[in-house]
Formats: C-alpha cells, structure tokens, sequence
C-alpha cells in the first residue's frame, strides 16, 4: 500500500490537476511513496476502494479526504492524524432562475471552469478532452447543461450514462443516467442549479434514459448536493454509500435517484 494514493476519474474534475501537484508536494515533503491512478482505465481499483468521487486522496490507508486539500494540510494530517465531527446542515438558498439554457457539450465544456473557480488553460484542456471522449464513447455530443445570465455562466449540469462512471455503482444500466456534476457560482446569493435540475430531468427520457442518479453529500453540496436538494427535485435515497472527511468535517455520501418513468 501506498503511502499517498491519489484516485482521480479522468478530466471530469478539472481541480484533481491542482491536487495532484498538492499530493506530490506533500509526498515529497514527507519522504511518501506517491501512487496517482485514473479510475477510468482503471474501475476495478474504484471498487476497491470504494471511490464515489472525481478525486481522492488516501493517506496511509486511512485518511480519506475528496476535496482540494493544500499540501500543507495533507502534511498536518499524515503527521497528526485526524478527527472530524460531523458535517451540518444548512438551510439551501433560494432558487434562482437564469436567463438562458445551452446544451453543454465538447464546444462550450470550458465554461464550467469559469463556474467552479479554477479557469487555467491546463483545467480547460482536461475538461474539453473529457467531454470529447464521452462524446466519443456515447456519439452524443450533449453532456448536460449549462446557465446563463449574459455571458456569465451560473449554474450546470453534467451527465453520463452510468456504464461510463468508473464508480462501483450498485448497478449499472445504459437506460440510467448518472449525474457526474451539477453546481451553482460561489457567492450568488441565489441557488440556480434547481433550474438546470429541471431541465436535464425534463429531457432525459427523450434522450433513451429510465433513471437518474446522482451522488450526494447528506448535509453539504459535496460532491453534489445536499441531499434535501434532490428529494426537491423527486429524487429518493437509494443506497449510503460510505463517508468522507471534507473541509466542514465527517459528511455521509448517498447515492440518490429518480424513476423518470412515472410523474
């Protein structure tokens, strides 16, 4: 077992080439052995370690932690080790309805960097290049959808056949769609992703799809969510998945879903 081991799906999430320059950082400041493995050509080492993120890293086999994390905090945590309470629960915010709705697709992909605040010419290349090979893999080049007001994107939505996700999933079938993304601008006083929510769920079973599923935090947006968003939106809670230690503290992660088969 690797001292560091950082779990990453593709390009999905452009911040995972942030983390791995943060892992490597603090592999070499610890005198770590660092494995950096793409759970996309690699799904089975997703089942083993139960990975239901764009990224994870793991350190020491016991620390498991899915977000941005500087390499100064991973030092601290493999040196002190670590103890989290539990996440809380926040009231969401309004919902917010914008402007237009574009398909999100290889061409305009990039606009979602601008959303989640790391807009470099390396996160872009890595997302256009994602888009491209589920483009590829589906001969669809929608993959999901996005919000504007004006030129300024605020919320989007990305989704996958659920065969594509590298993620042990209880199941997979090419009739449900998985939902790899949906977030709204930091700082808007207004939530929007309830919009482009509606949107997908509206047109999912025009494009072949049953169902719909998504992984979500059970009181934080991460890696979607809250919970209590979904089940606004007629998604139930299908399986608890696991936990991960974030930012905010302990957080419980719950794959949800929605039949798109009845009303």
């Amino acid at each position: 077992m690797e001292d560091l081991l950082f779990l990453h799906y593709d390009g999905q999430c452009p911040w995972h080439l942030w983390m791995k320059e943060q892992v490597e950082e603090a592999a070499w400041e610890l005198g770590y052995n660092v494995e950096i493995v793409d759970l996309t050509r690699n799904p089975e080492v997703a089942e083993r370690y139960r990975v239901f993120f764009p990224f994870l890293t793991i350190i020491q086999g016991e620390i498991r932690t899915p977000g941005p994390v500087p390499a100064r905090e991973l030092v601290r945590m493999a040196r002190e080790g670590l103890e989290a309470s539990k996440t809380v629960s926040k009231p969401l915010k309004p919902q917010g309805r914008a402007q237009t709705i574009s398909p999100l697709t290889p061409e305009n992909v990039c606009d979602t960097c601008r959303l989640c605040n790391y807009d470099t010419d390396e996160s872009r290349g890595a997302k256009r290049k994602w888009a491209g090979r589920v483009n590829e893999a589906t001969r669809d080049e929608v993959v999901g959808f996005i919000s504007y007001e004006g030129d300024e994107p605020v919320a989007a939505v990305e989704v996958v056949p659920s065969t594509l996700v590298p993620y042990p999933l209880p199941e997979k079938q090419p009739t449900t769609a998985f939902i790899t993304c949906v977030y709204s601008r930091e700082g808007d006083a207004l939530d929007y992703r309830g919009q482009v929510l509606e949107h997908l769920i509206s047109l999912l079973p025009t494009m072949g799809y049953e169902k719909v599923q998504v992984m979500s935090g059970r009181r934080t947006p991460y890696p979607n969510g809250p919970v209590p968003l979904f089940v606004l939106h007629g998604f139930e809670e299908v399986a608890e998945v696991g936990d991960a230690i974030l930012s905010l503290g302990r957080e419980e992660i719950v794959l949800m879903g929605r039949d798109l088969t009845t009303s």
